[in-house]
C-alpha cells in the first residue's frame, strides 16, 4: 500500500511536519465504527455471500501474550474471536470446509497449520470454549453447526457439501442431523 502525504503548507517544506510525527496509514475500508480489526485478519476476500475476513496464518507476538495470560488465567473466558466464516490462503468453492471453535487458543492451533493451505474456516460459537468442553455442554453442537452453516451463507462459497470437523466435537454433533438439516456431510 502506497501512502501519498498531503502536499506541504505554504512556507513549509515537505520534510517539516507541523504538529509532531508523521501520519500513519489510512483507516481499511472494512473498518466500522466501535469495531476493531485484528491483527491476524490480513485482508477481506468478496465471495457471493459477502466479504470474509482473510487470517494470517504466522502467529505473532500478541497471539503469544495472549496464549501467555489464557494459560495463566488473566481474562481466560474473554479469549475468543467472533464466530463466522473466515478463510486462509486463496480458496475457491472446491476448498475445505474446516470447522473451529471460537477460543482463540483452539483457533491459533489451526490456523498455525494452514500455512501452506487454501481453506475456509467456519468458527462456531462456544462461548469462548475450546472444542472438546464445548462439545460436552451442547455448545458445539449439530444446532450451532447448522445455525453458522446458514448464517455464513457456506452454500453459496463453496459448490462441495463437506464440512470438516474436529474429531473431539464427535460427542455433541450428530452428523447425519447436520446432513439432514444443512445439506453438508461432516467429516471428522
Amino acid at each position: 500500500m502506497k501512502i501519498t502525504a498531503a502536499p506541504p503548507a505554504e512556507g513549509m517544506t515537505a520534510e517539516e511536519v507541523c504538529c509532531g510525527s508523521p501520519p500513519g496509514p489510512e483507516c481499511s475500508p472494512h473498518e466500522k465504527p466501535g469495531y476493531a480489526l485484528l491483527d491476524f485478519v490480513e485482508t477481506f476476500v468478496q465471495t457471493p455471500a459477502g466479504p470474509v475476513p482473510r487470517i494470517n496464518t504466522d502467529l505473532r507476538w500478541r497471539d503469544h501474550a495472549g496464549t501467555l495470560r489464557a494459560r495463566l488465567g488473566i481474562n481466560r473466558t474473554q479469549y475468543k474471536i467472533a464466530p463466522g466464516l473466515y478463510c486462509v490462503g486463496t480458496p475457491d468453492d472446491q476448498s475445505p470446509v474446516l470447522v473451529t471453535a471460537n477460543y482463540k487458543l483452539t483457533f491459533d492451533a489451526l490456523r498455525r497449520e494452514l500455512k501452506s493451505v487454501n481453506a475456509w474456516i467456519l468458527v462456531l460459537d462456544t462461548r469462548g470454549i475450546n472444542v472438546w468442553c464445548a462439545a460436552g455442554k451442547n455448545l458445539f453442537s449439530t444446532a450451532e453447526v447448522v445455525r453458522r452453516v446458514k448464517l455464513a451463507k457456506v452454500k453459496k462459497v463453496v459448490t462441495h457439501s463437506r464440512l470438516i470437523l474436529p474429531q473431539l466435537a464427535a460427542t455433541g454433533v450428530a452428523a447425519h442431523d447436520v446432513k439432514k438439516q444443512s445439506g453438508f456431510k461432516v467429516i471428522y
